[in-house]
């Protein structure tokens, strides 16, 4: 017994009357630890239990009394490194109250050196508290005491396997799937039996597997030993070009057949850009009424090899109609480029302007699987409506009450050959026409024909122009039968020429004539 303590004995047998009861007692704490296993460079809590058993000196017949003296107050626990070869990242510890029979458990947080040897290791646990050592109830007296001591712990440091990641790599581009590839290290002291590597995301944004999380079996891992893991990934259209984190376990068998867990490694993995195409050098004969084409060069900017590649053509407006909407293109590596042609009608409700039309490149990726680009809008010109037919008067005269030749010249003003070009005329009194076809088995783009028509004019009509009406029924090179719209071309009547001769006078000439013929009729009778 401390002498501290007998003289408090002796003070409180001076204060105390013969007959007065007291309770002294005291808390008894001990520390354990109850996992005491630990492996380089691990980070782990270490669990330090504080356990009270206390004792009684001198009994009452009270037992909160006796409680009260038995129970350990304000109970704080730190922990020291010592000699072992760990950081403790965790302060004071406060417990609060203990009483006789309790267990409390304190969690520190440690982190073992990379280059710890195994071994055992002694390690510091330093307690504080306060308890009340004495009661005398009649006297409502008590006395108080303070205490702080050190205990030591056992910490082993066991062989094991450590991992760390040596290299972090994906192919996934945004928008799209593909591999994540981590190389890990056995760098610890043991080889880890029946390894199997878990690998997680720390971001929705890219998903590993189909759940977020992928493990790969590795099997034998020995000591300094790289292993490489790839993993199904995807990454979502609103993923970044940053960096994402992905942490590695590795759950294993010690050589002892234990099965263990390593700490978990992080590194991170930044996708691709996303697919991506561009349109450019867009040209077209778009024109109003007529079938042209637009023209354009598609550009894979990466940044991967696509396959199996189908453009595909769009437009908005009602009144254009693309005559063909998928053009082929098969393969594209980065960086390559391929002209596209699509023939597009503009019909005759369109309008001349500028027009927009958009692209989008469906394809297969590496792994196969079928992705659509974003739309790649773009502009085209579509010039204003022209005749299909330029018309011109080659002939077109003729004399009131008899009929001629009518002749004019038509042209193709069209980009295309055009066939079975059958023209027909229309024409009200006083003009007529017997002959009202005419017909060219084709007129090249650009090219000019004559075509001629039978034209007549009654005797009365006058001399001047009358609107003759013609139209034109033809095939365009898809063998499509078309008709043109009517095209008006001025026919002239001139008046019958004069002989200088009196009707009278033709009269007396033809009395003359018949009176000759009759005579010589009866003359040569005879």
């Amino acid at each position: 017994m401390s002498r501290r303590l007998l003289a408090v004995l002796f003070v409180g047998l001076l204060l105390v009357p013969t007959g007065v009861a007291a309770v002294e007692g005291q808390p008894n704490l001990s520390v354990s630890l109850p996992d005491d296993d630990v492996a380089p460079g691990q980070e782990t809590t270490l669990d330090v239990q504080v356990m009270n058993t206390g004792s009684i000196e001198i009994s009452g017949d009270n037992p909160q009394h006796e409680q009260r003296v038995t129970t350990a107050r304000g109970v704080s626990v730190s922990v020291g490194s010592g000699d072992a070869p760990i950081e403790v990242r965790t302060g004071t510890r406060l417990l609060g109250s203990l009483p006789d029979g309790g267990v409390a458990t304190a969690p520190f947080r440690i982190s073992v050196k990379e280059n710890a040897k195994p071994g055992t290791y002694r390690v510091p646990v330093h307690v504080d508290y306060e308890y009340t050592n004495q009661i005398v109830p009649r006297q409502n007296y008590h006395d108080e005491d303070q205490v702080s001591r050190t205990f030591y712990v056992t910490l082993h440091v066991e062989d094991s396997p450590q991992f760390e990641v040596v290299n972090a790599s994906t192919d996934v581009p945004v928008g799209d799937s593909g591999t994540v590839s981590l190389t890990l290290q056995n760098d610890g002291s043991a080889v880890a039996h029946d390894a199997r590597v878990t690998l997680r995301s720390g971001s929705s944004a890219l998903r590993l597997g189909e759940s977020g999380s992928a493990s790969r079996f590795v099997g034998t891992w020995e000591r300094g030993e790289n292993r490489t893991v790839e993993v199904r990934a995807s990454a979502l259209d609103q993923a970044e070009t940053r960096s994402y984190p992905v942490s590695a376990t590795v759950h294993y068998e010690n050589d002892d057949g234990r099965t263990a867990e390593s700490e978990s490694v992080t590194a991170g993995v930044t996708p691709l850009p996303k697919q991506s195409f561009t349109v450019s050098n867009v040209t077209s004969s778009l024109r109003v009424g007529e079938e042209g084409t637009v023209t354009a060069t598609v550009t894979n900017d990466g940044p991967r090899r696509i396959s199996e590649a189908v453009v595909r053509l769009g437009a908005n407006a009602n009144a254009v109609h693309p005559q063909r909407t998928e053009y082929a293109v098969g393969t594209l590596a980065p960086g390559a480029s391929t002209q596209v042609s699509f023939p597009v009608e503009i019909s005759d409700a369109g309008e001349a302007g500028p027009h927009q039309f958009r692209f989008t490149v469906e394809y297969q990726n590496r792994e196969g699987e079928t992705r659509e680009s974003d739309k790649l809008p773009f502009t085209v010109g579509v010039a204003e409506e022209r005749k299909q037919f330029g018309v011109e008067p080659v002939d077109v005269s003729v004399t009131a009450g008899s009929a001629s030749k009518f002749t004019v010249a038509v042209t193709n003003n069209g980009d295309r050959p055009l066939s079975n070009v059958n023209a027909k005329l229309f024409v009200d009194s006083p003009l007529s026409a017997s002959d009202d076809t005419a017909f060219a088995p084709t007129i090249a783009a650009g090219e000019t024909v004559e075509m001629t028509f039978e034209l007549s004019a009654a005797a009365g009509a006058l001399a001047k122009p009358y609107p003759v009406e013609m139209d034109f029924q033809y095939e365009t090179p898809e063998g499509e039968k078309k008709l043109s719209e009517t095209y008006t071309v001025a026919a002239d009547v001139n008046e019958p020429t004069d002989t200088g001769l009196s009707p009278v006078v033709v009269g007396g000439v033809v009395v003359l004539l018949l009176v000759l013929a009759g005579g010589a009729y009866w003359y040569f009778k005879d």
